[in-house]
């Protein structure tokens, strides 16, 4: 089981700093007002299409707020960052990707690592479906 700084498996762990982006990009306070701590993340490729998001997707994610069954996070897994809905159970934690393909990975080796709570996208470019 990975080692957890929380003893509340839904809520988030911070990233450290050599996992931090690559750029610094202002949260607006009004748009967010909730939002004490978090992080973005840009979406890359489509296995959350049919979540609504797409590759290319900015996704900011909340560091503060504990998960619950069906939110969609960023998470670690092993040493994958990835983009999941998540479903609780017992031990367990069910990811799932959203694109009507892939099977659900069921692990208790997962680290959250933010929740979603909203996404940027620039209109002018297409999504790659």
């Amino acid at each position: 089981m990975a080692k957890r700084f929380s003893e509340n498996p839904r809520k988030p762990v911070p990233l450290m700093a050599t996992e931090v982006a690559k750029k610094l990009i202002a949260i607006p306070v009004d748009v967010f007002p909730t939002l004490i701590s978090g992080f973005i993340v840009t979406a890359d490729g489509n296995g959350m299409v049919n979540a609504g998001i797409h590759s290319g997707d900015l996704l900011i994610m909340d560091t503060e707020t504990a998960a619950q069954d069906g939110d969609v996070v960023a998470a670690s897994l092993g040493n994958q960052f990835l983009c999941r809905r998540i479903f609780f159970e017992g031990e367990h934690m069910r990811l799932r990707r959203e694109d009507g393909i892939t099977p659900d990975v069921v692990t208790d080796d997962c680290i959250i690592r933010g929740v979603l709570v909203g996404l940027m996208r620039n209109v002018q470019e297409k999504p790659t479906f």
